[in-house]
């Protein structure tokens, strides 16, 4: 036969479940008074928010004609070509740096 203290702990084990068990009730209770979530809702909802995400997307970018990068690098280039030519041309030989001369055309002697 079993102890008495044997018989108490068990009753205390017992008791102890029964108060884990009304507890956990309880909760359950809780838990069922609660409204239920609408799931078609959420998912419209989901499906609401993947098709703005999906507008949201960065459009394509333009792409240029292949020749169009020469071109703008040919025109810089003449452009400073000409403004450098036209720069040591026309501007007085005072204020060109030094090193920098003009040669005066050459006087033609006789008819021509």
């Amino acid at each position: 036969m079993a102890a008495a203290t044997d018989l108490t702990a068990i009753n205390e084990a017992l008791d102890d479940l029964g108060a884990m068990l009304t507890h956990h009730g309880e909760i359950l209770t809780h838990l069922e008074q609660r409204a239920v979530p609408d799931i078609a809702g959420v998912a419209r909802r989901l499906e609401d928010v993947a098709d703005a995400v999906d507008r949201l997307k960065a459009p394509v970018p333009v792409t240029r004609p292949w020749w169009y990068t020469p071109a703008a690098v040919g025109m810089a280039l003449v452009l400073g070509w000409g403004l450098c030519w036209g720069t040591v041309r026309w501007v007085p030989g005072g204020m060109l740096p030094p090193g920098f001369s003009r040669m005066e055309p050459a006087k033609q002697k006789g008819r021509f």
